[in-house]
């Protein structure tokens, strides 16, 4: 019987902290002791209540500029904060609402809407709310990862053949379901898909990449450039090629949107993946960071508009100064980090 418990002790140390947990707990966004320790007044919060008590537009996942999943977000952070019940129950009717609103609609569409409504039910706990409710939302969660949608198969195939806006969206909607069903093997996955799209091509290479023309090195192309890289006489150190592309072939810089679209995805993601153990924000040798820096130091874009809450926990993480202002724009699935992120 020893030998048995000491085997069992050794196999245990030897399991990766990542992988240890195995069943779904609520904090995935923040745990409740440290939603308690944040104001319950000021511009960031005046901003998330404002949007807790409107009106929301019916959900409609199918619709890729639909914004329920978002207020549905700020309502869980108001009543986390404040225990209202009413707007408990609100949220609670947008998930319930949400599922099924996907279909006919493009895997873009599903993962910019997915992710609020994944954190929104955390935050709520919906398992304590409605058991009932909560199973249905899991069931429909665990199935509609993989559901055949236009264009780019499914939510998971996307994320691992698009190393764009694409790709980053549904990566941060996979991870935000992976961690709510407490599904440890394809979060595993996630990650290392993630890891490769940061430059680290050992871990996974599978993406189809477009015009390379902006890539280091267009024979082993990357989701975002590695340091030091130049090209063309200019610094290229942290573009996100595939992106980047959508304003013309290298080298001219263009203020391209649809980079920080793409860079809303991933710092979901690797927001996510750090609360749960993984090391993200230095994977690729940091190169969410470099990503970022290079928008304003060489590009001269700082993030604005739906983007501008995403410097807000580049800051807290990388100890940068990117503008940050106060209140921000919830983006195309998450938001408000200027009243969590401390």
């Amino acid at each position: 019987m020893k030998l048995v418990i000491l085997a069992a002790s050794l196999l245990a140390a030897l399991i990766p902290v990542a992988s240890a947990q195995a069943a779904p707990t609520t904090g995935m966004l923040l745990t409740q002791s440290q939603i308690d320790a944040l104001p319950a007044s000021g511009t960031a919060f005046n901003s998330i209540a404002s949007k807790a008590k409107g009106s929301w537009p019916a959900p409609k996942i199918s619709d890729q500029e639909n914004q329920n999943d978002t207020y549905a977000l700020a309502g869980a952070l108001y009543y986390a904060k404040t225990g209202d019940k009413a707007i408990r129950t609100k949220v609670r009717n947008a998930i319930v609402s949400a599922k099924g609103t996907e279909k006919g609609g493009r895997v873009l569409a599903l993962a910019r809407n997915l992710q609020s409504y994944v954190l929104a039910a955390d935050l709520i706990d919906l398992r304590s709310l409605s058991a009932s409710d909560d199973a249905s939302f899991r069931s429909w969660l665990s199935s509609v990862r993989r559901a055949s949608m236009t264009e780019c198969s499914n939510l998971i195939a996307c994320n691992e053949s698009r190393p764009n806006n694409w790709g980053t969206h549904s990566g941060a909607a996979r991870v935000a379901a992976d961690i709510y069903l407490g599904d440890r093997v394809d979060l595993d996955r996630a990650a290392t898909v993630f890891r490769g799209w940061l430059g680290e091509r050992s871990a996974y290479a599978g993406f189809k990449y477009g015009d390379t023309s902006w890539q280091a090195n267009p024979s082993a192309p990357v989701g975002i450039n590695p340091a030091g890289a130049k090209k063309n006489g200019v610094d290229v150190d942290g573009v996100l090629p595939d992106d980047q592309r959508r304003g013309g072939s290298c080298c001219k810089l263009v203020k391209e949107n649809y980079v920080y679209e793409a860079l809303q995805g991933a710092t979901v993601t690797a927001y996510l993946l750090a609360r749960q153990g993984y090391t993200p924000w230095k994977w690729g040798n940091e190169a969410l960071r470099r990503a970022y820096q290079w928008e304003v130091r060489v590009n001269k874009f700082p993030a604005t508009g739906d983007d501008n809450w995403e410097p807000w926990i580049i800051n807290k993480v990388y100890g940068t100064t990117l503008a940050a202002p106060s209140p921000t724009t919830a983006g195309k699935g998450f938001g408000f980090t200027d009243w969590f992120v401390r």
